[in-house]
């Protein structure tokens, strides 16, 4: 199942550029939101198989806050079978840090 787009009351936007969240608070924000698409497709982040995470601005300490984040908002048992981590320029916001894909494969 693909979503093309998903406006949801819960979905949380990210504010532009003149109130910049840190690169924690974007990812715990963009995991949230990942959990609410995913319920809206009738699956959960459990059947998440897949996680990309692109990132502005990568620095050991900026990997080491958001994977921190990631445990919290998942759980330290949390399984994915693949995740990646890309360091990027920039991306289609200004402001914006963080962008996660997932591939979520559910019944």
């Amino acid at each position: 199942m693909t979503i093309e787009r998903l406006d949801h009351p819960e979905l949380a936007p990210v504010p532009g550029a003149a109130a910049e969240p840190s690169h924690g608070e974007q990812a715990a924000r963009a995991v949230r939101n990942l959990a609410v698409a995913a319920a809206a497709a009738g699956a959960s982040l459990a059947d998440v198989a897949r996680l990309t995470i692109y990132v502005v601005g990568y620095t050991p300490e900026v990997f080491e806050e958001i994977v921190g984040v990631v445990v919290t908002e998942l759980g330290e048992d949390y399984p994915i079978t693949a995740a990646t981590l890309v360091g990027v320029v920039a991306l289609w916001r200004p402001g914006l840090v963080i962008e996660i894909d997932a591939t979520i494969v559910a019944d």
